[in-house]
């Protein structure tokens, strides 16, 4: 840990951090902006008392790190293990206090930890308002509140819940989100880094998602996730409502047909008379909110069109119907149509409809027996096809 001047301010902020979103990043700026400190140290739980961590340590930590440099807050914010330590150190009859519990740790064990570190420094220890409620029940309260400064952060400048605090009204805008939101699918607003970590070490809801779709198909919905981020950044659009909606796109596709058939029958038998090839673009809308929580209309729609296409689509609908066709693992060469809709949304997408219905005339697929996909060419490349034609 670095080296700090005399009488400088240090925060220390802990959490589970199951893992780190965009509402603690937003938390860690607005604390800095208010209280100017040296440094501010993250520290992790490493076992928590009421909860099993889904995530490992190690991987949390991670985590941390990589949403630290992702924020440019590299060398000001770091990652401790002093949780880890604390406990370690216990288990090996060496104390900080007399709390002899050796598997789990205080707030006031982390204080007096940072306080041997630096002892000449002022300790901030935030506290959101559910746990500044029940700071009474805090190890040795009184104790902890004489050596660290504790502070309340609140949105409502007249709620104080204990004399020995200190509140801080925080006016930023806090992003709302839960780390069980991310773990469900629900949310994904968390730095990309983090999702592409997640993603590649099979974290929380990629567990669910393996059980619907083969390797492949995964690999795919990873791979127009990643391309969906690039072209949402290209094109100032939401990234991360892309990266989801691309993520989640085909999360039905490898379902059985007759599975599919029978859902298409119950849930959406409007458009049973579509053809079945694009069945789980509807499917893939109904697990996605059904199962894993995603209750966001635009991330909900750009599934549903990803398939046939539709008029009037908007730019996050063009996005993710774009990156279905031209994300890098598919067969065929999509580096033009990649480059084309990163340079401009429309243009790569107008390039994307047209290829494709090249493509399918040539192989003689069936691609107009559904109004939507007769629409979309009508409007956007002005041909106008009637449902008989091309079978």
């Amino acid at each position: 840990m670095a080296q700090l001047s005399r009488n400088k301010k240090i925060v220390i902020f802990g959490g589970s951090f199951d893992p780190i979103h965009q509402g603690h990043i937003d938390f860690i700026k607005t604390i800095i902006s208010l209280i100017n400190p040296e440094k501010f140290y993250l520290v992790p739980t490493f076992k928590h008392r009421y909860k099993a961590m889904d995530a490992s340590f190690d991987n949390r930590v991670k985590m941390i790190e990589l949403a630290i440099a992702s924020c440019s807050l590299n060398g000001f914010v770091e990652v401790s293990d002093a949780d880890k330590t604390i406990i370690e150190n216990k288990k090996k009859g060496l104390f900080l206090t007399d709390n002899r519990d050796l598997d789990f740790n205080t707030s006031l064990e982390t204080t007096i930890y940072f306080k041997k570190l630096f002892p000449d420094a002022v300790i901030y220890y935030p506290l959101g308002s559910d746990n500044i409620s029940a700071f009474n029940t805090f190890y040795k309260a009184d104790t902890l509140s004489e050596i660290c400064q504790i502070v309340e952060i609140t949105r409502n400048s007249d709620i104080v819940y204990d004399s020995r605090l200190a509140a801080i009204c925080i006016n930023n805008k806090i992003t709302d989100i839960s780390s069980s939101d991310i773990r469900r699918g629900k949310s994904l607003l968390t730095p990309v880094q983090v999702l592409n970590y997640i993603l590649d070490n099979d974290l929380y809801f990629t567990k669910k998602m393996h059980s619907y779709l083969s390797l492949p198909r995964f690999e795919h919905s990873v791979s127009v996730a990643r391309t969906a981020y690039l072209i949402a950044l290209k094109n100032n659009l939401n990234p991360l409502i892309c990266f989801q909606a691309g993520l989640f796109h085909d999360i039905a596709k490898d379902l059985v047909s007759s599975q599919k058939i029978s859902m298409m029958k119950k849930y959406y038998p409007k458009y049973s008379s579509f053809p079945k090839f694009s069945y789980h673009q509807f499917l893939s809308c109904y697990i996605a909110k059904h199962e894993f929580n995603i209750d966001s209309k635009k991330i909900l729609k750009a599934i549903l069109y990803h398939c046939t296409g539709n008029k009037n689509l908007n730019p996050i609908e063009k996005c993710i119907y774009v990156a279905d066709k031209a994300e890098p693992l598919r067969e065929y060469n999509t580096k033009h149509l990649l480059e084309a809709a990163l340079n401009d949304l429309d243009d790569g997408f107008i390039q994307v409809i047209k290829d494709q219905r090249e493509f399918l005339i040539k192989e003689k697929k069936e691609y107009l027996s559904n109004p939507w996909t007769r629409n979309m060419y009508e409007q956007y490349l002005n041909i106008k096809e009637n449902s008989h034609a091309k079978k």
